[in-house]
């Protein structure tokens, strides 16, 4: 049996003896589902462990754990536990927004409450020493003031309306949508929504909502296999058509791109000159653009085609513009002193 799930069992007939009646072998047995000799070699485990677990002269025996001792037991993390902790801290501290980052920090302190001395001491050492780089924060709020309604109703299942400020087409204003859940990505949080009289799943930045109101009324829900589909084929958020993609990287851009697995779909070409071709099918094309234009001339989208294309308009208007700047400068201070 996992150790995570035997943990959780012993936790249940924890709280079934520490109840002021306690509970007896037969009970503790029906309901955690177990039999009366596994029942026996759990209590013997928790007496391993310290707790005073005692059994009464009545018939038939009840076993009990002194009334409020659970609640001064310590959190025991395993080491890879601490650190994951202390990661998504430093992460949320480095590129987010300082709501999420203050959240962290109290998660953190309540953790450290339930924490061994020595552990302790640890995670604070640990804090001041697991860092993260700074990365780009939104400039206004991130909505999270709103982020329990649409926790609540998520939960509830039930719609809502949002003022939502949006560059799209459609512009800023009331939406009414059906919540489906939460998405991270990169120091954003989204919402995963269905807009009224639409089947398709949409995102919602959560810092371009400006207000929540609940309806009261519900909806019916979209399974989670259909949440992780909905992110299947994509690169990044965005969504679209998936296509074909094809890009080149050199030599020296090839190690980075064998070190992760970028889509699930991709496939690798190796070439003899240690170049390669990574393949694969995605949506949201936009993301895969500026991507690979991240990587300079390191990189050639080589399909789609007109992706291809647009990329390389746009590197000769880059260009171009460089030019004309670089013939319009005045000589620089080095050049003007440099004598005939």
């Amino acid at each position: 049996m996992p150790r995570y799930a035997q943990l959780q069992r012993f936790l249940q007939a924890a709280r079934l003896l520490a109840r002021p009646a306690g509970a007896t072998i037969d009970e503790i047995a029906e309901t955690l589902g177990v039999t009366r000799r596994t029942v026996y070699r759990d209590l013997e485990a928790l007496q391993d462990c310290g707790l005073p677990v005692q059994d009464d002269d009545g018939l038939p025996k009840r076993w009990r754990i002194r009334e409020g001792l659970l609640e001064t037991c310590r959190l025991v993390l395993e080491p890879d536990e601490l650190l994951l902790l202390q990661l998504v801290a430093a992460d949320l501290r480095g590129s987010s927004e300082p709501g999420f980052a203050e959240a962290a920090d109290s998660l953190l302190a309540k953790v450290r409450a339930l924490l061994p001395t020595g552990q302790r001491v640890k995670a604070d050492a640990l804090r001041e020493r697991v860092v993260s780089a700074p990365g780009p924060k939104p400039a206004a709020g991130t909505g999270l003031e709103w982020l329990g309604a649409l926790l609540d109703a998520v939960a509830a299942c039930e719609s809502v309306v949002v003022q939502y400020r949006s560059r799209s087409p459609r512009g800023p204003g009331p939406r009414r949508l059906d919540p489906q859940g939460l998405v991270p990505r990169r120091g954003v949080l989204y919402l995963l929504a269905r807009p009224e009289g639409e089947r398709a799943l949409r995102n919602y930045r959560l810092d371009r909502i400006e207000a929540v109101k609940r309806t009261g009324e519900s909806f019916e829900p979209v399974g989670a296999e259909q949440l992780r589909a909905h992110f299947e084929t994509r690169f990044g958020v965005h969504g679209g058509e998936p296509e074909e993609v094809e890009i080149w990287f050199d030599e020296e851009a090839a190690e980075f791109v064998r070190e992760r697995d970028w889509h699930a779909s991709q496939e690798l070409e190796e070439r003899r000159d240690g170049s390669l071709v990574l393949r694969m099918r995605v949506s949201g094309l936009v993301e895969v653009k500026s991507w690979a234009q991240s990587f300079g001339a390191s990189a050639t989208v080589l399909q789609p085609r007109w992706l291809a294309d647009e990329i390389a308009e746009e590197a000769g208007i880059v260009a171009s513009r460089a030019r004309a700047r670089k013939s319009a400068a005045p000589p620089t201070r080095r050049a003007a002193r440099r004598r005939p």
